[in-house]
């Protein structure tokens, strides 16, 4: 298996790569779950960073994903937006292609924070959005409740003009300030 030299480390696979990025015991917590999953709990703020598995083995990369409990908003399913750029629609191979977009996607929750937008109709939850600013230019995720699909643009509209609801905006601070 070839390695690769990535940030002074030399890294073999992905295991490799969240134990040198995120193996710090005063910031995180990492739980390795037995099947597709490994989950990486911060210290410092209530932010979850997700590692998603194509299998058992974890050598394919399925997604990664990061929330906080306090708030709503999540980022969403990172890679599957941009897997297209790669060969491999399987999932992502340990590549230094790769190992840049799953960085880059990282530094979000490590070293910017992001913003949790919640939007609620008299005390439900009608919709969620998670941007990386606050102009809200770059979207993360967008997730609404499948009941409002039918009533969607209307409610929106009404909900961003201030006539009904309310939008709640939390900003959800980097995890290494």
């Amino acid at each position: 298996m070839n390695t690769i030299l990535f940030e002074n480390n030399e890294l073999s696979d992905w295991k490799d790569y969240i134990h040198s990025k995120l193996a710090y015991p005063n910031l995180f917590r990492i739980h390795d779950e037995p099947e597709h999953l490994t989950a990486i709990y911060s210290l410092t703020n209530q932010t979850i960073i997700y590692f998603n598995w194509v299998d058992k083995k974890k050598a394919l990369l399925y997604d990664v994903q990061f929330s906080n409990t306090e708030y709503k908003g999540r980022s969403g399913d990172i890679l599957n937006q941009i897997v297209e750029e790669f060969d491999d629609v399987r999932g992502l191979s340990f590549n230094l292609n790769n190992l840049i977009a799953v960085n880059n996607i990282l530094d979000i929750p490590l070293f910017q924070g992001w913003y949790s937008v919640e939007y609620s109709l008299a005390h439900m939850n009608y919709k969620r959005e998670s941007y990386v600013d606050k102009d809200k230019l770059e979207l993360l995720c967008k997730e609404s409740r499948w009941y409002t699909i039918l009533f969607y643009p209307l409610l929106t509209s009404l909900l961003l003009l201030k006539i009904i609801g309310k939008e709640r905006m939390h900003y959800i601070a980097p995890i290494i300030p």
